[in-house]
């Protein structure tokens, strides 16, 4: 949730419904005016100690959801992608241009050196390094010490790039 401070009635009246589909927008309507009317009557038979427990239970209940709907959402997206990647691989129209290897979905020979570098966060730098922290590794990022690029919001750090930091080599 963004806002913890909310309780669980206040965020199950800010959900939507899919806009795309009226049946499920009516449908959820009709849900979501059925759960008000329950919680209301609930509400005002429960004693305090019980209102309490109750929403912590709403709100556990809010959170296993999002959980699942995450997986779902994720394992969905998986499965989209690699039915379009077995799709790719079986068109004859597509036959003609080169197919990715599976196992790591880089074409390494158009790589200069064939060799990937062992790109660091700075938590595992820090991690690399005894005696540094995640602080002083990411504040010689910053002062361009140490090269880093971004993915992102994350930097990361070429592990042999911090080796040769480390050993006074000059690093580019």
């Amino acid at each position: 949730m963004k806002n913890e401070n909310l309780t669980s009635q206040q965020v199950f009246e800010r959900m939507l419904p899919c806009r795309d589909d009226s049946d499920r927008a009516e449908q959820f309507a009709k849900l979501n005016e059925k759960w008000r009317e329950l919680f209301g009557k609930l509400s005002k038979e429960l004693t305090d100690e019980q209102k309490v427990m109750f929403e912590t239970l709403l709100d556990i209940q809010l959170k296993q959801s999002d959980i699942v709907n995450r997986e779902t959402y994720s394992t969905g997206f998986k499965n989209g992608a690699k039915m379009m990647f077995e799709m790719f691989e079986q068109d004859s129209q597509f036959a003609a241009r080169p197919v990715l290897d599976k196992s790591n979905y880089i074409d390494e020979s158009c790589l200069p050196n064939k060799k990937l570098p062992t790109m660091l966060t700075i938590k595992e730098a820090a991690k690399q390094v005894p005696g540094f922290t995640e602080y002083q590794i990411r504040r010689l990022c910053k002062s361009g010490e140490l090269p880093c690029v971004f993915a992102g919001r994350k930097m990361l750090i070429n592990r042999d790039n911090l080796y040769k930091y480390l050993y006074g080599e000059s690093v580019e």
